[in-house]
């Protein structure tokens, strides 16, 4: 019993802090080569939009620039928690190590739909530690190669909470709960509590600018 209760001591000692040793310097390093990457090539000429729903520049793009030990392909910035983490293509565990990660069957950033990003509340950077603290209107952009989208929340993540299977979230229109696109939404996503748990909490946000590069 004294040695099991030492390993459990040792692997949530593991997890709260050791999967966080180097992480944030991984993701600073992601986010300076990201941007190196997209100042080599052509950029649109800055052309900010009017409307928020003005066509996205990254929709006709199937291969998003990627880093070659990663497969960061955005930033995600939040400016009230001083937040700043590359956006993986994926929630497989690789990729929530690495940043937090885009649910790939939801919308691409400023496009019609739901653009759902999850992130890990503890352990491996911990990006959504504090996601609860945020308020509705609060604002977060989303960067990629070509534009700037800003999303304004629609409510606090710690107002909303959903059991794991609860998928509708995700869906194209989480408020009708349909699959029927009317609005640029985007939605982030967390554990509810420290450890492993079946509860999310949900952050509703809504596109509210586009800024071409």
């Amino acid at each position: 019993f004294l040695v099991a209760g030492v390993a459990m001591l040792g692997w949530v000692v593991w997890e709260m802090y050791g999967t966080n040793i180097g992480v944030r310097d991984d993701y600073d390093r992601q986010v300076t080569e990201l941007q190196d990457m997209w100042a080599q090539g052509p950029v649109a000429a800055p052309a900010p939009a009017d409307d928020p729903a003005e066509p996205n520049p990254d929709v006709s793009d199937d291969t998003p620039l990627t880093l070659a030990d990663s497969n960061a392909f955005a930033l995600l910035r939040i400016p009230a928690l001083g937040l700043v983490v590359p956006i993986q293509q994926g929630t497989d565990p690789y990729s929530l190590s690495r940043g937090v990660g885009w649910e790939t069957y939801t919308a691409k950033p400023g496009e019609l739909g739901n653009f759902v990003i999850a992130g890990h509340h503890s352990s491996h950077g911990q990006p959504f530690d504090h996601l609860q603290d945020l308020n509705a209107g609060d604002e977060y952009t989303v960067e990629t190669k070509d534009a700037i989208y800003t999303y304004r929340l629609l409510n606090s993540p710690r107002d909303l909470t959903v059991d794991y299977r609860e998928t509708w979230v995700t869906l194209p229109d989480p408020y009708g709960k349909t699959m029927t696109a009317t609005r640029h939404l985007g939605t982030l996503l967390t554990c509810k509590e420290v450890f492993s748990t079946p509860l999310r909490s949900i952050g509703f946000a809504e596109l509210v600018n586009t800024q071409l590069k």
